[in-house]
């Protein structure tokens, strides 16, 4: 119960700084900068935003912290850390893979990926779930953010 609520605390602390530093980017950097309607100020405020909601959901569910409290136990016994180190390592080989393969691949594998590993779904339903999804960063960051994501050197 008391981890639950340091999470949510912590999330909260997390959302505040990134609120503050897209606040500080707005201020100071935004007059000399080429920024669209939107740039990284926004974003920043907007995912601080988030945190601190959803750190306060954190904080105040009871029912989570209800259900954290009985299933900590259970966690352990589940496999719950060699799936966490898994994913650490596939999310060094993400960062390792972008300049190589370029973003859309590398996200394509890497959500595959995970929703198996994650979600236990087959190959073929975490494949359909992540094609749609690498497709809407990609156009959400390249077409809509006008963000220069890498291509890959395999593409140039």
């Amino acid at each position: 119960m008391l981890l639950q609520r340091a999470h949510g605390i912590a999330f909260m602390l997390l959302g505040a700084v990134t609120v503050v530093d897209g606040w500080r980017i707005a201020q100071q950097v935004r007059e000399g900068a080429n920024f669209d309607a939107i740039g990284p100020d926004r974003y920043l405020i907007a995912l601080g935003a988030l945190m601190l909601i959803a750190g306060l959901w954190r904080l105040f569910s009871r029912q989570e912290l209800v259900r954290g409290a009985q299933t900590a136990t259970s966690d352990r016994a589940s496999g719950t850390m060699p799936r966490m180190v898994l994913t650490t390592g596939m999310l060094a080989g993400f960062a390792l893979g972008v300049p190589v393969l370029g973003f859309f691949p590398t996200c394509l594998f890497f959500l595959t990926a995970q929703l198996r590993l994650l979600g236990s779904w087959s190959w073929w339903l975490s494949l359909a779930v992540a094609a749609p999804t690498a497709l809407a960063f990609h156009v959400a960051f390249i077409m809509l953010a006008d963000m220069p994501l890498p291509k890959g050197y395999i593409w140039n």
